[in-house]
């Protein structure tokens, strides 16, 4: 399904064309503020240790932890405003040229605690949803939602799993999304109704180093607006007869771009599903076929109350798969399930922020992401199961987690 996207809502006979132009506009943004934001993770944690012996790991950690945020499981560190601030400015200088009226909710501008996190996207969709209904345009019906460094614990501690979440809501649904692991150049995007990619992300010498600052790399993707400058073209069709993959998003062959994305590939549905034979340009581990085969991840909640939920279902789910797995990040392990490296990934309790990006790969990966009572997710769900291929192995899952009491 396409999300029908318009820049001029009186002229529906334009309406197609101008949702092709925006949403190829929105997945560029997104992916170019996402590798920005990666640089600066990546650069930060190759710097010598800066810990200092704050009762957080002392002098093992590889970066100074600023504050706690609701306890001693949810870090602050010194680089993620920083982060956030990159990603963000260069998000804003790209984008409000164009869309002037776009809207932001970073995690970094919410207080901590679940509370905050849970009313700071409700009043993000309340006021969209009373100037809807009110028939005024005072609230943008573009929402970007932006973690800079999802898996905060991990960078605080030195370890490569972590990076990025960026994706775009509109009228509340999640319309772009991508994830960038800077540590493996690894960057998973989707645009709805065109498909989820995951690539190789390739970068000129100039790019992130070689002399050039921060500042002028944020500039520079500021003034990214031309074709010869795309990472990535939104397709609407194929000529080719032999080789008709329908809509789909296809990476820049431009020698011109600052940034390509190499031995791109889309993420396909898995083999036990009902989806037609992929293609050569199309990949999917087989998925598992019953929950005793699945490797599923799960997270480690910083709330007490929460984590304590989570913690209940380990007996009861631990002898029912093959593995049990917990990477640390919400963004990477939603990556990982669309693309079939791990079979489902449930919390008990997530910010829109975390599961926005991963939302859509998931989704258009043929998966299945719905909060513990099976309905659809959305920006408003904070306890989630994502399974890949989102066959009768989901089903398997959430009545597992019921049984355990964790509903």
């Amino acid at each position: 399904m396409h999300t029908p996207i318009s820049t001029d809502d009186n002229d529906d006979n334009v309406m197609n064309n101008k949702e092709v132009e925006v949403l190829q506009k929105l997945i560029n943004v997104a992916i170019q503020s996402a590798i920005l934001a990666g640089n600066i993770i990546v650069q930060n944690n190759d710097q010598d240790d800066t810990a200092t012996d704050d009762g957080f790991g002392g002098g093992g950690d590889k970066v100074q932890v600023w504050k706690q945020k609701a306890n001693r499981r949810d870090l602050l560190t010194l680089m993620d405003p920083l982060c956030e601030k990159a990603s963000l400015f260069a998000i804003r200088e790209t984008v409000l040229t164009t869309f002037p009226d776009h809207d932001f909710l970073g995690e970094e501008d919410v207080p901590p605690g679940k509370e905050a996190s849970a009313a700071a996207i409700e009043a993000k969709l309340a006021a969209y949803d009373s100037n809807n209904s009110n028939n005024n345009k005072q609230s943008s019906k573009y929402l970007w939602v932006v973690d800079p460094i999802d898996g905060t614990t991990n960078f605080v501690h030195g370890s490569p799993l972590c990076g990025p979440s960026i994706a775009v809501a509109y009228e509340g649904e999640v319309i772009v999304g991508v994830i960038y692991d800077p540590y493996r150049k690894e960057i998973f995007y989707a645009v709805r109704g065109y498909g989820a990619y995951v690539g190789i992300v390739v970068e000129d010498e100039d790019c992130g180093g070689g002399g050039r600052s921060r500042t002028d790399d944020i500039n520079s993707v500021a003034s990214d607006k031309n074709d010869e400058d795309l990472v990535v073209h939104i397709i609407t069709n194929n000529n080719d007869d032999d080789d008709d993959d329908g809509p789909r998003i296809c990476t820049t062959t431009s020698s011109s771009s600052r940034i390509r994305i190499a031995n791109a590939r889309r993420i396909s549905p898995p083999p036990t599903t009902s989806a037609a034979t992929p293609s050569h340009h199309h990949h999917h581990r087989r998925g598992p076929s019953s929950l005793a085969e699945s490797l599923v991840a799960m997270g480690s909640p910083p709330g007490d109350e929460s984590l304590a939920m989570s913690l209940r279902a380990l007996p009861v789910l631990m002898p029912k798969v093959r593995s049990i797995r917990m990477i640390g990040s919400a963004a990477i392990m939603l990556a990982w399930v669309a693309d079939g490296r791990l079979s489902a990934y449930w919390e008990y309790d997530l910010s829109s922020w975390d599961v926005a990006a991963g939302s859509i790969l998931i989704e258009e990966s043929g998966g299945r992401i719905t909060n513990l009572e099976d309905a659809r997710w959305d920006l408003r769900t904070r306890k989630i199961c994502a399974t890949v291929g989102g066959g009768p192995m989901h089903a398997e899952l959430l009545e597992t987690l019921a049984e355990a009491g964790v509903v």
